[in-house]
């Protein structure tokens, strides 16, 4: 009878399959990337619950990453110590144990914050804001990648960084470093070097 039979060859019968509230036909019935006869006979997480610790993680991928898929308490867990707890970790597809998942240069928090993708690491070389600085080296700096002037001085970041100013200082607009009679932010309105007489 196809009581005995396993449709999904995982192992499972159908009448057990039935008994233990799995799909006959998927190996995977929760989708979670373990399959019905390892939640059952290895781990004991629940075969039709893609999260049996209700900790925003996976089963799967909290085995994936040796973590225990029956204790909620490491979804708060931050390894890396990059700002993001591991239930952010996978939300965002970044690597719970490196605080720059794709070697960008620009720390994860910092890319989720900014509406960067963590694994991606092409976003590092955009310039989002046309400040002359790439998002790299706004992380860097500690500029913002979405406004040119972060510091709200009449000077482009970029500009400000290229000629040794600070970005997040709006003090420095007034200062004259060169002493020739104009200010920085006169030098970058006329398009001048504010370090040159």
């Amino acid at each position: 009878s196809d009581a005995l039979d396993d449709y999904d060859n995982d192992n499972i019968t159908n009448v057990n399959e039935w008994l233990n509230n799995t799909s006959p036909i998927s190996n995977d019935t929760d989708c979670d990337g373990l399959t019905d006869w390892e939640e059952l006979s290895v781990y004991n997480t629940i075969p039709y619950d893609p999260d049996s610790d209700d900790d925003w993680m996976p089963d799967g991928w909290e085995i994936e990453h040796d973590y225990d898929p029956l204790d909620p308490s490491d979804g708060g867990l931050d390894p890396d110590n990059d700002g993001l707890n591991n239930s952010m970790e996978f939300k965002y597809k970044a690597d719970p144990f490196n605080p720059d998942t794709d070697f960008d240069g620009m720390n994860d928090l910092y890319e989720v914050q900014h509406g960067f993708n963590a694994s991606d690491p092409i976003d590092a070389t955009f310039d989002n804001d046309t400040d002359e600085l790439i998002n790299k080296l706004e992380c860097f700096v500690g500029t913002d990648p979405f406004n040119n002037d972060t510091d709200n001085d009449t000077m482009i970041d970029g500009w400000e960084y290229r000629y040794g100013l600070n970005p997040l200082d709006p003090h420095d607009a007034a200062l004259d470093n060169d002493y020739d009679g104009l200010n920085n932010s006169m030098e970058f309105k006329y398009k001048t070097d504010p370090l040159d007489k």
